[in-house]
């Protein structure tokens, strides 16, 4: 059920972002959360697989190229980059 929430948030934020009702920023805030663990697990694939049917492809392409595209960064190639800041420190 919160993998479901999280895609009608995203749903939701990503039509606002759209329309220019709210900056992408927090749409950007959510994708990250999602990137970083939850949308790799097999139950939240199977989730997509059923939700994305309700999207336009331009979504699709665009949510999946966020999610499960190349070149994105794991959690500890993240850790590094940002080696020294307040963001470290408040992963532990």
């Amino acid at each position: 059920m919160f993998i479901i929430m999280c895609l009608v948030d995203i749903f939701d934020v990503y039509e606002k972002v759209k329309k220019g009702f709210v900056d992408k920023k927090h749409l950007d805030i959510r994708m990250n959360a999602l990137k970083f663990g939850t949308m790799k697990t097999d139950k939240a694939r199977s989730a997509w697989d059923f939700w994305k049917t309700t999207r336009d492809q331009d979504f699709i392409n665009w949510f999946e190229s966020e999610i499960y595209g190349e070149g994105q960064l794991d959690a500890d190639e993240l850790l590094e980059q940002t080696k020294g800041g307040s963001f470290k420190a408040s992963i532990r």
